[in-house]
């Protein structure tokens, strides 16, 4: 749609949700943000420089102003409805996996990300709305691991033949990661069971491999 065209389509979804907040005088709302709002705060950014990352912190601004928000920063996303999964490592080690495909790693780095099931995200999200709980703020992961260790463990689980890759492990990591003590200890409160990281594989697995070969 062109990027002008993007940046106002998300600022009028934002303001409508804004505005519908505000009708209520005791709203509550849950803000699925991104890591990628973090960096922006950290590096503002003109807006055509990172798009993304400036819509996801005004909308965390603008839902708190309205509403008692909580807000929960998304990095990597495991589960269903994870979107684009072609561009990114687990999607596609996952299609190579549903067509029984060696998984090859094209990066020279080691490159490592933190992952966050989408169904614990969605029993937090919907826990805390019918709590007591005062809003805050989450990085919305459980689980940081390196793309080799993974593409190591989907290997395994669906047979594949061994990884390729020319990784340089003494070349300095691509890092996209949060810490994740925070979260886990706030699902527990919650008495949601972390999903492990090989559960997390296997639900992604079988969405993509219904929703993309039917």
């Amino acid at each position: 749609m062109g990027l002008r065209k993007y940046i106002q389509t998300n600022l009028e979804i934002t303001n409508c949700v804004s505005e519908l907040l505000r009708s209520s005088n005791d709203s509550k709302s849950v803000a699925i943000s991104s890591g990628a709002a973090t960096i922006f705060e950290k590096n503002k950014k003109p807006i055509e420089d990172d798009p993304y990352g400036f819509l996801k912190l005004n909308e965390e601004n603008k839902l708190a102003e309205v509403s008692e928000c909580m807000k929960l920063r998304i990095y990597g996303l495991t589960g269903k409805f994870i979107s684009n999964p072609e561009l990114f490592a687990l999607g596609s080690f996952l299609f190579s996996a549903i067509n029984n495909k060696q998984i090859e790693i094209k990066s020279r780095c080691p490159v490592i990300r933190s992952y966050g099931f989408a169904s614990d995200i969605a029993r937090f999200g919907l826990s805390w709305l019918n709590s007591n709980d005062g809003s805050d703020s989450f990085y919305a992961a459980t689980e940081t691991i390196a793309l080799d260790e993974l593409a190591d463990k989907i290997t395994k689980m669906f047979n594949l033949n061994s990884v390729k890759h020319q990784i340089d492990f003494k070349l300095p990591p691509n890092k996209y990661i949060c810490e994740t003590d925070n979260f886990k200890k706030k699902l527990s409160k919650y008495k949601i069971q972390i999903t492990p990281m090989e559960d997390q594989i296997f639900e992604t697995y079988k969405y993509l491999k219904r929703k993309y070969t039917n």
